[in-house]
């Protein structure tokens, strides 16, 4: 289930940055036709903002005259943020939160369309409204998909800590349990319990092994000794390292005592 919802945040974070990309192409294609003439918003912001022709043509219309400002500022942050948010959403698609950079582009839309009659005099208004809220849409699923993941991956960490607890505890249960050898503390395991105890010093975690070791260090047994100084050299945790020298060290000093009690 975690790996869907990782997929789902990187499918709508993939979709965030393509939609922040049409805005950017939409952005310096034809927006308003006058006259023959046609003008991009990035072009009018740019290259033309004192364009005659347009400015008759926005009075005509609006009853205003064409203001540049709120247009410049909506074309710095739909750039910007756009460049950014775009690059983001496909260079991390796995963290939803990055697509709240694409966010500022399209609020930036938004309110800029809502706002300034002079943008609405193109048809094309609505179709980039309509993107920019589409953007905002798919952020929002990319957040949640986001929170999940973080609330399942906590989940599982607290489950494989209580796992982890859960077998330590099991291992010394088995030590515990065991019957000692007479005259002595060495505790007599044999067959599935002391093959139980050798798998742990392979569990993948640390305390499980320290404590299979631990544990084994209480008896005399062979094979034991002779996994762990195996193990001994693969292993990585110095806890565990620590804990099984000891261990080797007293099945050695058990096993001469056994042999010793033989005599």
């Amino acid at each position: 289930m975690l790996k869907e919802i990782i997929e789902r945040t990187k499918k709508c974070s993939i979709v965030c940055g393509v939609l922040t990309l049409i805005l950017l192409i939409l952005h310096f294609v034809p927006y308003w036709s006058f006259e023959g003439e046609t003008l991009s918003l990035g072009g009018y912001v740019w290259l033309d903002p004192s364009n005659p022709q347009f400015a008759q043509y926005v009075i005509h219309n609006t009853g205003a005259e064409a203001n540049v400002n709120p247009i410049i500022f909506m074309s710095v942050f739909i750039i910007l943020f756009g460049i950014l948010g775009a690059g983001v959403s496909f260079w991390k698609p796995k963290n939803g939160y990055v697509t709240l950079v694409a966010d500022i582009a399209a609020l930036a839309g938004i309110v800029f369309f809502i706002a300034s009659p002079m943008l609405r005099l193109s048809f094309m208004w609505i179709i980039q409204f309509i993107i920019c809220i589409a953007i905002i849409v798919f952020s929002i699923l990319a957040i949640v998909c986001e929170n999940k993941v973080q609330k399942l991956s906590a989940n599982n960490s607290s489950m494989s800590l209580v796992n982890a607890a859960d077998r330590v505890a099991e291992i010394k249960s088995i030590g515990d349990n065991a019957v000692t050898v007479e005259g002595s503390k060495i505790i007599d395991l044999k067959g599935p319990d002391l093959s139980h105890l050798i798998t742990y010093l392979t569990d993948p975690a640390p305390e499980c092994r320290a404590a299979a070791a631990q544990v084994l260090g209480r008896t005399a047994a062979d094979s034991a000794f002779t996994h762990m100084s195996h193990l001994i050299n693969l292993e990585t945790s110095e806890k565990v390292i620590s804990a099984m020298r000891a261990s080797l060290a007293s099945i050695h000093e058990n096993m001469a005592e056994l042999h010793i009690q033989s005599k």
